[in-house]
């Protein structure tokens, strides 16, 4: 999977002040949009599930030069919103 489609993936993630790994968000890197796919957090961090799926995949697209993001459309997150 790596070698075929590994430069199109971006997976951002989150470590606690213990630098344990505690969350992480993948994306898709198409054309000239990031697609963002799948998150997972081992609990609940207030706000963090946007500072990973939109905050830092915006900012990691421009970086990039994409000029979309697409978040997706599902998740209980959303209803918060």
């Amino acid at each position: 999977l790596a070698r075929d489609i590994g430069e199109k993936i971006l997976l951002i993630v989150a470590e606690d002040k213990s630098g344990h790994l505690v969350a992480g968000a993948l994306n898709l890197i198409g054309g000239d949009c990031l697609y963002g796919r799948n998150w997972g957090c081992s609990k609940k961090f207030d706000s963090l599930h946007f500072e990973l799926c939109y905050y830092q995949a915006i900012e990691a697209a421009i970086e990039m030069q994409l000029y979309r993001v697409e978040a997706g459309a599902q998740g209980e997150h959303k209803i918060s919103r």
